[in-house]
């Protein structure tokens, strides 16, 4: 039996406000790297799949249709800790 590989199981992105919406909505974030194609950007990796079974880009699809409700107390918060997490790793 062959595995799948495991890029297909992750969603990665640059954007910001995109990794905010992943965090604050429950997908694990599994590591903020420096972009591929540009060094000086941050690229947040997640799984693709949520513990429920939701998949990050319909979760996205949600969010840009105005059907996600966030929390904004959430939203701060999620934004300060990957801040934290993008500057740690910009600095290197």
């Amino acid at each position: 039996m062959e595995s799948k590989p495991k890029q297909e199981f992750i969603f990665a992105t640059t954007d910001f406000q995109t990794a905010v919406i992943l965090r604050i909505t429950g997908f694990n974030l599994l590591e903020v790297r420096l972009g591929k194609s540009k060094k000086k950007k941050a690229e947040f990796v997640f799984d693709s799949i949520h513990p429920d079974g939701i998949i990050a880009k319909d979760t996205m699809k949600l969010y840009w249709d105005y059907k996600l409700n966030l929390d904004a107390r959430s939203t701060y918060e999620t934004q300060e800790e990957l801040k934290t997490r993008m500057f740690d790793i910009l600095k290197r």
